[in-house]
């Protein structure tokens, strides 16, 4: 959604500097495009297809807002409601939480090492643990390096 913003911004922007002599040279925002789009007169049809274009990718900034503020608040409660402390550290709102969550998982899916028998050792494997940067692993790239490698783990 932030990348169909820019881009209806960026497109914005360029509608508006062949509308505007001397073009617009500020950072837009919903509002601001708003007040500039309701003082412009078009000059001959060509310019009043292109205000019209302008009101319609307005109108578009204006609907995506819209939508990124109500998955804004439906993850706020489903990460309220998962009762995480992700969201206790300092600058993690509910996007990176409900992100972080979603590749975590339920982490009670673990056994505590309070509940865990401590008669039986964990089983261990003769192969050596699979790194992050194998073909074929999931999150390739998290490992060591951002570059997959080509041998086999």
């Amino acid at each position: 959604m932030s990348r169909q913003r820019n881009r209806l911004v960026c497109q914005l922007h360029a509608v508006l500097c062949d509308l505007i002599p001397g073009g617009f040279a500020k950072e837009i925002t919903a509002g601001q495009a708003a007040i500039v789009i309701d003082k412009i007169e078009p000059h001959g049809t060509a310019g009043t297809a292109r205000l019209e274009l302008a009101r319609d990718l307005l109108a578009g900034i204006r609907s995506v807002d819209e939508h990124r503020r109500q998955v804004k608040k439906r993850l706020a409660r489903l990460v309220a409601a998962s009762k995480t402390t992700v969201t206790d550290v300092y600058g993690v709102g509910p996007v990176v939480a409900a992100t972080v969550l979603g590749y975590v998982g339920d982490v009670r899916r673990f056994q505590s090492r309070i509940t865990s028998p401590r008669t039986t050792r964990p089983h261990r494997s003769r192969r050596p643990p699979a790194t992050g940067t194998c073909i074929g692993y999931r999150y390739a790239g998290i490992g060591s390096s951002t570059t997959l490698s080509t041998w086999p783990p």
